[in-house]
């Protein structure tokens, strides 16, 4: 999972990064007869390009380290913290089903 997190974040840098440095060029693609439907599909292209660049790698990672993942039950001898069900918080040593006597 934190492998697939860095992952996310070197994506999600590289799409910010070159939002960030489009507009330097917008003066030249201009100048070059873009219209602006042109300028906003070449934006949509870039980050499609970038965005299926990452899933060729994400894909192939998670199937290749999907059986090192157990999901489920723990393996054999593996200590499992387990909540106690008391029904009550701080209520003092008496079991939720006991009920005081009425004598």
């Amino acid at each position: 999972m934190l492998i697939g997190l860095a992952g996310l974040a070197v994506v999600g840098h590289s799409l910010a990064r070159q939002t960030y440095l489009d507009p330097a060029d917008l003066p030249a693609l201009w100048a070059l007869g873009f219209t602006r439907a042109q300028l906003l599909s070449l934006g949509i292209a870039r980050a499609a390009i970038i965005g299926t660049a990452a899933a060729c790698v994400a894909v192939p990672v998670a199937v290749l380290l999907s059986p090192l993942i157990r999901m489920g039950r723990p393996a054999a001898g593996t200590a499992v913290a387990r909540p106690r069900a008391s029904g009550r918080l701080g209520t003092g040593s008496r079991s939720p089903v006991s009920r005081p006597s009425s004598a």
